[in-house]
Formats: structure tokens, C-alpha cells, sequence
């Protein structure tokens, strides 16, 4: 009888989740009608909890603190054309990420090892790196201007912040390993 009892109360738990899943589901005929539902954010944002600082209209920095007083800082630097090309974040004092809107050394050494010394392209690259609070890269992601996926690499590090390991990857495939 008991385990008819526990039974019945976990069949119901069970249906009133999926309802409640389904109910809480919305289906839309397009994109356009799903976008039509988005409500905007920056309403929530106040002036006291993000902070933007502008330079001939173009801004240069963001930067919030958290709940823990953690400041995060976003830097964004242009070029002599006024074309951003990089974005530096920040917590605290330390970098965490960098996005690069150009080609960089390490994206360059990557698709030349990738497609060839001789390979050209009109393609502008973005190189995301993540750092570790030694301040030191641990992962290079490397994709299209069109946000397509080229590979990424990642580096570890012994207790004195010597890099050990460099791996090379295309999607979940090692392409390339440098061990000290």
C-alpha cells in the first residue's frame, strides 16, 4: 500500500512538472513574433549601478560592482580610424579576457598552421583570450568576423607560471601539442 501511495504522489509530481514546463513554454509562429515579446533590460539598469564613460562619443569604458563590492571594468580601445579593436575586461585590478577584433600573433601562427604559409584572406579574425589571476593566457579562442569557429588553443602552467602545455585544437580534435 505504501508503495502504491509513493507511486501515485511521484506520477503527480511528475505530471505537474511537465505541465508547468509546457505551460511555461511559449511557441511562436516566426523570430519575428518571439522578438516582439523580448522586453528591454536597460530600463533595470540604473545610473548607480553601471557606470559609462564616453570620449568623442565613443565609449571607453564601462564598469559596475557586484554584490561582493567587486568592481568589473570593460576598457574599449579604437584605433587611429576609430575603429574598436579591442575590448579588455577587468575584475578588479586583474584581466580576465581580452577580445581582439584584428588578426594577432597567435591567431596568424594558427591559420598559417591550419591552411598553409601561402593562405590569404580578405576574413577579419576575432581572438578571444581568457586569463588566470597570475594575469597569464589560458585559452585562445579563434573565430571568423562572422563568428565562425577556426580552433582554439589552451596553456597550462606549472606553480612557478611556466608554461608546461600548449595544445592546439580544431573542435574537440588536438591538432598540435608543445610540452616542456
Amino acid at each position: 500500500m505504501i508503495f502504491f501511495i509513493n507511486t501515485i504522489k511521484n506520477l503527480s509530481l511528475c505530471t505537474f512538472l511537465i505541465i508547468s514546463i509546457s505551460f511555461a513554454q511559449r511557441q511562436y509562429s516566426d523570430l519575428n513574433a518571439m522578438l516582439n515579446e523580448v522586453e528591454p533590460f536597460q530600463d533595470q539598469i540604473t545610473v548607480e549601478f553601471l557606470n559609462v564613460i564616453k570620449e568623442n562619443s565613443k565609449v571607453t569604458s564601462i564598469f559596475w560592482f557586484d554584490q561582493d563590492s567587486t568592481r568589473f571594468t570593460k576598457l574599449f580601445h579604437y584605433d587611429i580610424n576609430d575603429d574598436l579593436y579591442l575590448i579588455t575586461e577587468l575584475r578588479d585590478d586583474l584581466i580576465i579576457k581580452e577580445v581582439n577584433f584584428h588578426e594577432t600573433k597567435i591567431s596568424d601562427r594558427f591559420i598559417k598552421y591550419l591552411y598553409g604559409e601561402s593562405f590569404e584572406s580578405n576574413e577579419d579574425y576575432i581572438t578571444e583570450i581568457i586569463y588566470n589571476n597570475a594575469n597569464l593566457p589560458i585559452s585562445y579562442n579563434i573565430e571568423s568576423s562572422r563568428k565562425d569557429y577556426i580552433g582554439h588553443i589552451i596553456l597550462n602552467y606549472d606553480d612557478k607560471n611556466h608554461i608546461i602545455r600548449e595544445a592546439w585544437f580544431k573542435g574537440s580534435k588536438k591538432i598540435r601539442q608543445f610540452l616542456k
